[in-house]
């Protein structure tokens, strides 16, 4: 297991910019229906697009409410895209965003007391939405759970991987304040985060579920209401570490708890059929807790190469469609796609092999580069300059040899210790306490990023600290 450490720093506030004369075709809020108490308030997100589905920043937005009585709005002057709803008495509402024109609502009623709990009600209580913002993409959200360690939740690494600013939600749709990464594990998809505001006591991971046992788990489809599901557990890795889930939850529910009908926190969703158990979700907790600072999202992906950047891609050739596939290793083979041309790909740093298909027909390909935190424009056209050889002038892969600077960092076994590799990276005064790695074999980081220093043996950890 890779765990890392930093300086906490302030969190990031988006500022959209302006694209002129881009107009919104599709506005969307985060929940579409609310249900709330008196004094519970509700934070909700806008998302807008053109008309060829391309993402919108918003400059600008218009929030009304129906019945001030009800619920009333209060702005975000920094971000014009947020509103919080503050739950007045009981009754309903609807509440109505513009932008450029275009409008979208949400149906608000405001029971008049508190609900009584209901045993489904575990996983709805100690679950929080997670959402985050990439370089030139609409939000997107995960769940994550509150654990028993104070201040602390526990999700996935894919939830926070490339995102530029993240914001956490309690159930009532309350921010938990600023967020920082305490610790994470890109190999086991792991993460976990440390906030700033009041968190209610957490659920505690317990061992592995039994093999055929129904565990209930949340997610967040289109940033909107939470859905619940249900999956049959099956059969557990040799090393205990995850399990199989018999059944696709979908990518939405990554980050969620399991809860078994006893209201245990028996795993962590990790994979769309995995779940990662209770040993692992300690170990990493346990890490975190320790670690006395902290890093940002940004920070984070940073760190690892991730941050985002766009290409948007056209043909002349009509009715093309581009295939779009990570050429390197380590990336996440995820961001794959197919989509009709003309359209914008978003994704992490690094090189992508692009392909031209007319009637699912290959026409050519060639090598693409995305660049963070910028857009760039290709065409894609013949004849075919990728099977011909690459131009001189083309981006190429980093073919250097495997050097200390751009390999992962080895990793020495431990007695004892947790069958995954563990790197803590810390900043410690003016300087860098770099790797900190133990337990188990080495492996490859497919979230690449990394590299060290010598350092001092510490039992089965190996100390990385830089010389003043």
């Amino acid at each position: 297991m890779k765990i890392a450490r930093f300086f906490s720093c302030a969190l990031l506030v988006f500022s959209p910019v302006a694209l002129v004369g881009q107009e919104v075709s599709d506005l969307t809020i985060s929940e579409t229906q609310v249900v709330l108490e008196i004094g519970d308030r509700l934070e909700l997100f806008l998302d807008a697009a053109d008309s060829l589905g391309d993402f919108v920043e918003i400059t600008v937005a218009q929030w009304t409410s129906s019945n001030d009585n009800v619920v009333t709005v209060e702005l975000d002057l920094d971000v014009p895209g947020i509103a919080t709803l503050v739950a007045q008495a009981a009754g309903t509402a609807e509440i109505e965003a513009r932008v450029r024109g275009a409008t979208a609502s949400v149906s608000v009623r405001v029971n008049g007391g508190p609900q009584v709990s209901t045993p489904g009600s575990i996983l709805a209580l100690h679950t929080v939405r997670l959402a985050g913002a990439r370089f030139n993409s609409p939000r997107e959200c995960s769940a994550g759970i509150m654990t028993n360690r104070p201040g602390l939740i526990l999700t996935t690494y894919s939830a926070i991987r490339g995102v530029e600013q993240l914001t956490v939600q309690n159930g009532t749709g309350a921010s938990l304040g600023t967020v920082e990464v305490a610790a994470y594990d890109v190999a086991q998809n792991l993460a976990v985060l440390r906030i700033s505001g009041p968190m209610a006591q957490g659920l505690t991971p317990s061992g592995s579920p039994n093999r055929g046992a129904l565990v209930n788990a949340t997610s967040f489809p289109g940033c909107r209401a939470s859905e619940d599901g249900q999956v049959t557990v099956g059969n557990t890795a040799a090393d205990g570490a995850t399990f199989a889930l018999a059944g696709d939850l979908g990518a939405e529910y990554l980050g969620s708890a399991l809860v078994d009908s006893n209201g245990q926190l028996v795993g962590l969703v990790t994979g769309s059929n995995t779940g990662t158990a209770g040993n692992p979700l300690n170990e990493i907790l346990t890490a975190a807790e320790t670690a006395p600072i902290s890093q940002t999202v940004t920070q984070v992906a940073t760190q690892e190469g991730h941050l985002y950047g766009a290409i948007d891609l056209s043909s002349p050739v009509s009715g093309g469609t581009a295939r779009i596939t990570p050429s390197e290793t380590t990336a996440w083979p995820e961001i794959a796609t197919e989509q009709t041309l003309p359209f914008t790909f978003r994704g992490p740093t690094g090189f992508y092999t692009a392909e031209l298909l007319v009637d699912g027909e290959f026409v050519s390909s060639r090598l693409l580069r995305v660049q963070q935190g910028i857009t760039t424009r290709e065409s894609l056209t013949e004849p075919l300059p990728f099977a011909q050889g690459p131009a001189e002038n083309q981006a190429q892969p980093d073919q250097r040899p495997n050097t200390p600077a751009n390999q992962p960092p080895e990793t020495v076994k431990g007695g004892g210790g947790f069958p995954i590799p563990v790197l803590i990276v810390a900043v410690l005064g003016g300087g860098i306490a770099a790797l900190l790695a133990g337990g188990g074999d080495p492996g490859g980081d497919p979230g690449g990023g990394g590299g060290g220093t010598g350092g001092s043996g510490t039992g089965g950890i190996t100390i990385a600290i830089p010389i003043p």
